[in-house]
């Protein structure tokens, strides 16, 4: 679920196929790389779900910022932030342990960084 309102990673391209080498089509990422070059594991579901919210987000043109209510894994929001610059947009994790969340914006938005209950 997400709540969408007025230093990322880049993922690497295609579906993949299990090897974590980022080919295999689809042009969008299944995950992100660690600093070490594995891949972070992130569910098939997830990933639909989380295409799903951003393509919902991109299609409303009156939303300029998109917060993801549930709580996500580490690697689940690095795939978020990849996603969100894979689209062109800025992507932020705010909070602390199971209160963190990640916030999109879309560009032209001026994100006020001293708020971070957004």
């Amino acid at each position: 679920k997400c709540v969408m309102s007025d230093s990322r990673k880049r993922g690497r391209g295609g579906r993949g196929n299990g090897n974590g080498n980022g080919n295999g089509g689809g042009g969008r990422p299944s995950g992100t790389r660690r600093r070490d070059g594995t891949v972070r594991p992130v569910a098939e579901s997830t990933r639909i779900q989380v295409i799903s919210q951003l393509d919902e987000f991109q299609l409303d043109e009156s939303l300029t910022t998109m917060k993801f209510s549930d709580p996500l894994s580490g690697d689940d929001r690095a795939y978020v932030h990849a996603e969100a610059l894979r689209r062109g947009w800025t992507s932020k994790s705010h909070g602390t342990g199971a209160d963190r969340r990640v916030h999109v914006y879309k560009p032209n938005h001026k994100r006020n960084n001293n708020n971070n209950n957004n």
